[in-house]
């Protein structure tokens, strides 16, 4: 790859710093065409003034880049939280169905089930087998 290495010299350090760059100037470029308004209708009577929902965005993304952008250093991190999406959709799906649990128990039993059988998927072993030996 042609062009200026980082510290460490290899090419995928420059295209980590070149991305976190890139997303640096876009928040940037963002903040600027989303400044707080000088309204005085979208002022609260005390304490900052409101801002839009895009620079409420822009300024979580700001704060939490590290966090981001973790998943270009540590490749075990997945790039999106579908998983986490897909973990909780059969428990609302059971609600949907039946309506609610019929007790509190039933519901972190439900939850507990679920949760054994999506950790033994992720870790890519035989759900049958692991839940056979679980009873």
């Amino acid at each position: 790859m042609d062009g200026v290495r980082d510290q460490s010299g290899s090419p995928g350090h420059q295209k980590t710093a070149d991305f976190k760059g890139r997303f640096s100037l876009i928040i940037k470029e963002g903040i600027r065409n989303n400044p707080i308004p000088d309204n005085a209708v979208l002022a609260i009577k005390c304490g900052r003034k409101k801002q839009s929902k895009a620079k409420n965005l822009l300024d979580c993304y700001q704060k939490f880049q590290i966090e981001i952008l973790s998943f270009m250093r540590d490749l075990s991190i997945p790039f999106s939280n579908n998983q986490a999406e897909r973990d909780i959709r059969m428990v609302k799906l059971q609600q949907k169905i039946s309506g609610t649990f019929r007790s509190e128990d039933g519901a972190a039993s439900f939850c507990r089930v679920r949760g054994y059988l999506s950790t033994v998927k992720k870790n890519e072993l035989p759900v049958l087998a692991y839940l056979v030996g679980a009873f």
